[in-house]
């Protein structure tokens, strides 16, 4: 394995998960004057990351690797790691603690803190890290909420590029109602308690709704398309028994187009908990999240919450906590200012 010259603080970042990659991945590029060194499974979704937004740092196979090894060889001055389904990174978190290397977490959702850090089992605080991040408002208070011992507030380096992408397309007319379909891994099921069934069935529900009150919506909310934005898990013809109701629905694939094409149209997003739908909200746009059962384990991001699509056209929506949430995308909230907060900590400054 070939170590990176260590000409600037050197970070080792880790990541197995879309969600958390993402946010690591556009940090990578975006502060590039660091020294860095990435590591992820071979093929997981953190290695495509990795390899498309900073092509020139090297990726380190994370398949049987040693944590006490990896370190050893890279020294890094940071650990920066997601927070991962599988508890990829925990023994990595483990490891730099034993070597006073200042570990960081950044949380990339808002589900189940404790159970990425190995609750319930009696040890599980020792997989914490030094510090826990998390990129919004909402996310943060949950975090504190988790007794975690240090919350930090976090830029979403992703969200702040796919912002500056979606602020250079060109105008659009504004005029589609647009359905975010959403998947939940099974094994994500298993974990949270919330399973792919019933937020299927759920938006099924939803877009038979709107299919059946599409005229009242189109002229209470100034809209000309309903259009359903498919996740890339699912099947092109999901939804065609619907389509052959509602010819004027528009199917879309996830490869059709990028999310910051669809959402340039799109005057009106709804959808359950999906990260398209927070981008929606954080983008401004008019957002609606319905609830995938009545235990709630899935948050509702958009701006309104509704049972039934009559609650939209009839202005009977609630606002959803993250109707006034901030999302963290200035550089106040950067990596930087947390290096710097460590180092004015290790020089005993006030």
């Amino acid at each position: 394995m070939e170590i990176p010259k260590r000409n600037s603080c050197s970070i080792l970042v880790v990541a197995n998960d879309t969600g958390g990659a993402q946010i690591l991945a556009a940090l990578v590029r975006d502060q590039w004057a660091y020294t860095w060194t990435a590591a992820a499974l071979p093929h997981s979704p953190a290695d495509r990351l990795f390899r498309r937004y900073a092509p020139d740092c090297p990726v380190v196979d994370l398949t049987s690797c040693d944590p006490a090894v990896l370190l050893e060889e890279i020294q890094p001055d940071l650990l920066l790691v997601g927070t991962s389904l599988y508890n990829t990174e925990l023994p990595l978190i483990r490891e730099a603690r034993k070597r006073g290397i200042l570990a960081i977490s950044v949380l990339d959702h808002w589900i189940n803190y404790r159970e990425r850090f190995g609750f319930p089992a009696d040890n599980w605080r020792d997989n914490l890290p030094d510090i826990v991040c998390a990129t919004d408002g909402v996310a943060v208070g949950l975090a504190h909420d988790a007794g975690f011992p240090r919350v930090e507030p976090l830029k979403n380096y992703y969200l702040a590029d796919f912002l500056s992408t979606y602020a250079a397309l060109p105008p659009a007319e504004e005029r589609d109602l647009l359905l975010l379909s959403q998947v939940v891994p099974h094994e994500a099921g298993q974990v949270h308690g919330v399973h792919q069934a019933q937020v299927a069935a759920r938006e099924r529900c939803i877009l038979k709704e709107l299919i059946f009150h599409f005229e009242k919506l189109a002229g209470f909310l100034s809209i000309k398309r309903l259009v359903v934005r498919l996740h890339p898990a699912q099947p092109e013809l999901l939804y065609s028994d619907l389509q052959d109701i509602f010819p004027g629905m528009v199917i879309e694939p996830a490869t059709s187009c990028d999310l910051a094409h669809s959402l340039r149209r799109a005057r009106i997003a709804v959808g359950c908990s999906s990260m398209a739908l927070f981008t929606a909200t954080a983008l401004g746009k008019e957002t609606y999240s319905f609830a995938a059962d009545q235990r709630e384990e899935l948050p509702p991001v958009g701006r309104f919450l509704f049972e039934s699509v009559e609650e939209i056209f009839t202005g009977k929506c609630t606002l959803s906590p993250f109707g006034h949430s901030t999302v963290y995308l200035d550089d106040g909230y950067g990596i930087v200012h947390l290096l710097q907060q460590k180092q004015h900590e290790n020089n005993g400054d006030n």
